[in-house]
């Protein structure tokens, strides 16, 4: 939503937002959902991930740093000027995160016979 500006100063076009409500910076712009695409829950997303071997304690405080960071006054009130919605999720909701999205980034590629050049 880093354009939002944009759309709102008429120079560039908005026809949907993905996700399953509608942004507040363009209250105007309906979801892909409400547009008649049924399926479209891509969106951009921004993960902390570390080595598979890292101890838990390690993992489980940088688990709690983040999410203090995340949900601090300072980082909501900027995120929310950008357009950015804020999940302070855990690992688990993550990792299925990246599950799905492959999934349907999958399904979506084979749908419109999609090839990778090698």
């Amino acid at each position: 939503m880093l354009h939002a500006a944009r759309v709102k100063a008429g120079r560039l076009r908005a026809y949907a937002v993905t996700g399953q409500k509608r942004r507040k910076m363009l209250p105007d712009v309906p979801t892909f959902s409400e547009s008649g695409v049924a399926d479209v829950d891509l969106r951009v997303w921004f993960g902390f991930v570390v080595p598979s071997k890292t101890k838990s304690e390690i993992r489980a405080r940088l688990q709690l740093q983040l999410v203090t960071v995340v949900k601090s006054p300072e980082y909501s009130d900027w995120a929310e000027n950008q357009g950015v919605v804020v999940v302070a999720s855990s690992p688990d909701v993550l990792a299925e995160r990246i599950r799905s999205d492959s999934a349907l980034a999958s399904k979506l590629a084979k749908s419109i016979s999609l090839k990778l050049d090698e």
